[in-house]
This record gives C-alpha cells, sequence and structure tokens, in this order.
C-alpha cells in the first residue's frame, strides 16, 4: 500500500470557514486543557518579579520614567513579555507536539491553504497570550498596578505583539526537530530581545554600546505601544510603534508560509 505524501497546500484564497474554525478550536482546547502552564504558572512568575522588582528594588528604581511610578512602568512589560512567551512557546511546542505523535498529517491532507493553517495556530496562541497578559496584568492591580488609559488599543497592542511571536513559533515548529531547538530560539533570540526592550528599564538607561542594539529590537516598540495605552507616554512614539509592530507582524507571517510551504521537516 502506497501512503500519499503530505502536500501542503497552496496559499490560495483563504476561506477561514469550518475546517479552519474547527482547528483553531483544537488548539484553544489543547492549551486549555494544561491550566498549570497556561494560568498558574504565569501568576506564580508574575507575583515574583513585581515582588523582587518593586518590593526589593522599588526604591532604587523610582523616578526613571518623569512623573510615572516604577510599577505603571513595570506592569506593562511584564504583561508583554509574558504573551509573547506563551504565544511563541504555543504553537512551537503544538507543531513539535504533532510532529512525534505522527499526527501533523492529519492538518496537511485537509483543504486548508498555508494561510489558514498559519492563522489557526497563530490564533489560538494569540489567545494563550493575551489570557496570560490579562491575567499578568489582574495580579497587579490589586499591588497598585495601572489601569490601562485606552483598554481597547491595549488590548489590541498586546494581541498583534502576541501574533508576532505566535506566527515566529510556527516557524520554529516547523524546522524544529526536537524541543531543544525551540529551547535554543527561546534562550539565544527572545531572551535577550526581552532584556533588551525595557521591560525593567529605559534603553537610555543602558550603556551607549548597547542601547544602539536595544534600539532596532521589535519586542522594545511591542512593549512601549503597550506602555503607551497604559501611561499614554513611552519612550517611542505611537507612530514607530505601528510601522515596526507592522513590518515585523508581516516579515514573521511570511517567514511562516515559507516554512509551511517549502520545508522538508513536514514534508518527509
Amino acid at each position: 500500500m502506497t501512503i500519499p505524501t503530505p502536500v501542503v497546500h497552496a496559499s490560495a484564497m483563504p476561506r477561514f470557514s469550518r475546517p479552519f474554525m474547527t482547528l483553531l478550536g483544537k488548539e484553544v482546547a489543547r492549551f486549555m486543557t494544561v491550566v498549570v502552564q497556561t494560568i498558574i504558572t504565569p501568576l506564580v512568575t508574575a507575583g515574583l518579579y513585581l515582588t523582587i522588582f518593586v518590593g526589593g528594588l522599588g526604591g532604587r528604581l523610582e523616578g526613571i520614567m518623569e512623573g510615572v511610578s516604577y510599577m505603571d512602568y513595570l506592569v506593562p512589560g511584564l504583561v508583554m513579555m509574558g504573551a509573547i512567551n506563551h504565544s511563541f512557546n504555543n504553537a512551537a511546542s503544538s507543531f513539535m507536539i504533532s510532529k512525534f505523535q505522527n499526527n501533523l498529517i492529519d492538518v496537511l491532507v485537509t483543504p486548508l491553504t498555508d494561510l489558514e493553517i498559519a492563522c489557526a495556530y497563530g490564533f489560538a496562541s494569540v489567545v494563550r497570550g493575551v489570557l496570560v497578559g490579562v491575567l499578568t496584568w489582574l495580579v497587579a492591580v490589586p499591588f497598585g498596578g495601572p489601569i490601562p488609559e485606552h483598554p481597547a488599543l491595549a488590548l489590541l497592542v498586546l494581541a498583534v505583539g502576541s501574533l508576532v511571536f505566535a506566527f515566529l513559533g510556527v516557524s520554529a515548529g516547523v524546522y524544529g526537530s526536537k524541543f531543544d531547538d525551540i529551547a535554543r530560539i527561546s534562550t539565544f533570540i527572545i531572551l535577550p530581545l526581552t532584556y533588551l526592550g525595557g521591560v525593567f528599564i529605559p534603553i537610555t538607561s543602558y550603556p551607549d554600546a548597547v542601547q544602539g542594539v536595544a534600539a532596532i529590537n521589535p519586542l522594545l516598540y511591542a512593549i512601549d505601544g503597550l506602555r503607551l495605552t497604559f501611561l499614554s507616554r513611552s519612550n517611542v512614539g505611537p507612530l514607530a510603534v505601528t510601522v515596526v509592530i507592522t513590518l515585523s507582524l508581516l516579515t514573521t507571517l511570511c517567514l511562516a508560509l515559507v516554512a509551511l510551504r517549502y520545508s522538508k521537516a513536514i514534508r518527509n
């Protein structure tokens, strides 16, 4: 009996109909079954960061942004950091698990287009990322965390920032052959981007040699964009935030589509 080679469908006009919604629903249901990873772990992590940086170091870091308390400065960064990390890991781990369980072919032989597959995994990861971000914010509110001045824009920026890293996770999941490959990306790409993204202190506080590198970090604009929706002020302007996040989204989407279309890692 000859088993047909799975073929990833070319990027025809997406329909986003029942097959797409089924895959999206399956991916959301998958991560909701691991409540400890989805909810408990982010809450513990956020609480530890708040304890260390606000409770322990907050007095030394007050005034890093004029007219803003350190708690108000820190919380948007923690929210975006948690969201993008979980979005990336969700998309990447979902592809890796499907490979190891040999059920990725079930997705590849459906009438879904490349764009629909990427969006299904990406949107499900965004749901997880936004959920983690909102929970992180809710943990901070009882301790004096800020209330967003523009809530709808805050959710939009959080969702788009999460989607950027969700599409990156799709690419990583397609090309990765083992979970160590995903861990390397988290350690050597996402972690440096996070710490050079102005989560804990503004990039103007970095050494001069580091500021130039930090200024081209797309995560900086996602974090400061969210900070802008919380505080109506940030280290970068709204135009720069919009341009950089949009370009980052298009870039990671193209990477995901190329991976789905041409990678031998899922064709063999």
